[in-house]
């Protein structure tokens, strides 16, 4: 097929021309680099180029002046668009600069030098992260893993009696810490009704558990898993949790094979323990309303401590998976309460000139908008007694306005 056969009718925009040349160009992009007491240079190939088109054309004939008009407004206009190239066919392209000379030669002609630039596409920004699916994700991850984990570590057998009696004297003590967590949290439905199950099979049947590392990880995980499914506000559910990552085995002394296995039993419970409370810990810190970029700092810098000096104290004890457990739970919630911190009111003081109602506070503050809200937020924000008496000049803490 020889060239006549593809060359076809030019046009940018719907707009026709005719062209008799074209000039390309195009490459790979090289980096030079050189360097000091060195002889051979680097190129660094970054990509190809992007493709540039140089097209002479004309228009021509005795009304050539409203055709050359019409070229001009397509190739000003905004944004890229079709160009069918008479060479190489129809492609996407943006019109650079362009020159245009009329002529009164063969009735008329308007001699057109444009330049034409590969298009492309624009690189999108990253849909930012959904911090509560992240935090979900590695809960998860967790929690699934800890009853496998925690059996491969966890041994009686074989050992003294006394190991098995601490162990069985450790879980016990699990049903009496884990109902104070709960208390704090009250609870109702089955939610309660699993957590009293489990409250009840922890102590009573402490030993058999102990004879089946998998099944006491299992309910051990179901126990934390029901704490934090109680119910309540999510300052005690919080609370509740971040005692049991508190969670602490009591201190062996000796050094025989026995006592060893005591040890390490007790650290492999307390750190089963640690770790699925943590994981509930980040999911309900995931699921806690935050009011204000204050808030989320604390809550952050608070939950990072805890889950740092469990990060030391694993990483101190050899343990460097349990480490990782919790850097990556600590990863996950600064970025979830990051990300939805940085959105909020910050909080500023504000000293009511006489008593009043918190209700009566938040409309000077905030308008109309959300002044029922934001009456309850000043409320339990400063602890105050009664909504209707807000003692005047003493000074509160309330939301900025433009987080409202």
């Amino acid at each position: 097929m020889s060239w006549r056969d593809q060359y076809r009718q030019g046009s940018f925009r719907g707009v026709p021309f005719v062209s008799q040349s074209n000039e390309g160009s195009g490459g790979r992009r090289i980096e030079q680099h050189e360097f000091p007491g060195r002889d051979r240079p680097w190129a660094e190939d970054l990509g190809r180029r992007g493709r540039a088109f140089t097209l002479e054309v004309f228009v021509a004939g005795p009304e050539y002046l409203a055709a050359r008009d019409r070229l001009i407004a397509a190739l000003e206009a905004a944004g890229p668009a079709t160009l069918v190239h008479p060479w190489d066919g129809e492609m996407v392209v943006a019109a650079g600069d362009y020159t245009v000379r009329d002529s009164t030669e063969d009735g008329g002609i308007a001699y057109f030098t444009i330049n034409f630039a590969e298009a492309g596409a624009a690189i999108e920004a990253p849909a930012a992260p959904d911090t509560a699916v992240l935090v979900g994700n590695a809960s998860d991850a967790v929690i699934a893993d800890a009853p496998t984990r925690f059996a491969d570590r966890f041994v009686v057998d074989g050992y003294a009696s006394f190991v098995e009696d601490a162990a069985a004297s450790m879980v016990a003590r699990t049903a009496t810490i884990a109902a104070v967590a709960g208390g704090l949290q009250g609870g109702a439905g089955s939610a309660l009704r699993a957590f009293q199950a489990g409250l009840t099979l922890l102590p009573g049947s402490a030993v058999a558990l102990v004879r089946s590392p998998l099944r006491l990880g299992s309910v051990v995980v179901g126990l934390v898993q029901a704490i934090s499914a109680l119910g309540g506000s999510s300052i005690v559910r919080i609370a509740g949790l971040t005692s049991l990552v508190g969670f602490a085995a009591p201190q062996v002394i000796g050094t025989t094979p026995a006592r060893d296995r005591q040890r390490r039993n007790g650290y492999v419970y307390a750190d089963l323990v640690q770790t699925v409370a943590a994981a509930e810990l980040v999911r309900a810190i995931a699921d806690a309303p935050i009011a204000s970029y204050q808030d989320a700092v604390v809550l952050r810098d608070q939950t990072s401590d805890l889950l740092e000096a469990r990060i030391v104290a694993a990483a101190d004890a050899g343990d460097e998976a349990s480490a990782a457990i919790f850097s990556e739970l600590m990863r996950v919630m600064v970025t979830d309460l990051t990300a939805r911190g940085g959105t909020l009111a910050r909080v500023y003081g504000y000293t009511p000139q006489r008593t009043e109602p918190a209700l009566v506070i938040s409309h000077r503050l905030y308008g109309a908008r959300a002044t029922i809200e934001r009456a309850a937020d000043l409320v339990s924000r400063n602890r105050i007694r009664h909504p209707g008496f807000v003692a005047g000049g003493a000074a509160i803490e309330v939301l900025e306005a433009s987080g409202a």
